[in-house]
């Protein structure tokens, strides 16, 4: 009888182990996948996201993030020579710590865009509470130095 009795325990504890197994690696991949979601380029749960524009020329579009810095006068300088435009997706605490900059861009025919106060991840954020965000200090910095207003927003990138 104790032989028997035996193998059962040790079939339940197979099982256990077989189904605790399985549930672990369905939770990996579930976190994996959670994980490149996250960090997709071309891919936004809240808001909209433009990574393709539909056109018949062969165009670039030249974007610069998390400025305006100290190297601001020389990207200006060179893009002047090679006489391209581009857009700056300028952080708003940036544009208050050196507005000349921000005014150099603009004064050069560059657009600034916004791309939050902070530089603060907003992985999972929903529009409402994104959108209150962006208009704190951000849009009044930002919009100070340009006379026109951009709508375009980009959110923190995994690698900054």
């Amino acid at each position: 009888m104790n032989a028997g009795s035996t193998g059962g325990r040790e079939s339940g504890w197979r099982r256990r182990l077989v189904l605790l197994a399985a549930l672990l690696a369905v939770l990996l991949l579930v976190a994996a996948g959670l994980y490149q979601l996250m960090n997709a380029r071309t891919f936004q749960l809240a808001g909209q996201l433009t990574h393709r524009v539909a056109t018949t020329e062969k165009v670039v579009a030249l974007t610069f993030d998390d400025g305006p810095d100290e190297h601001t006068g020389q990207i200006i300088d060179v893009l002047a020579e090679q006489r391209v435009r581009a857009t700056f997706f300028v952080i708003g605490s940036q544009v208050e710590a050196r507005p000349q900059d921000a005014k150099a861009l603009v004064a050069a025919g560059h657009q600034l865009a916004n791309h939050t106060y902070s530089h603060q991840r907003m992985v999972f954020v929903s529009p409402p509470p994104w959108r209150r965000r962006s208009k704190g200090p951000t849009r009044p910095s930002a919009w100070r130095v340009s006379a026109a207003r951009s709508r375009s927003v980009r959110r923190r990138a995994r690698s900054c």
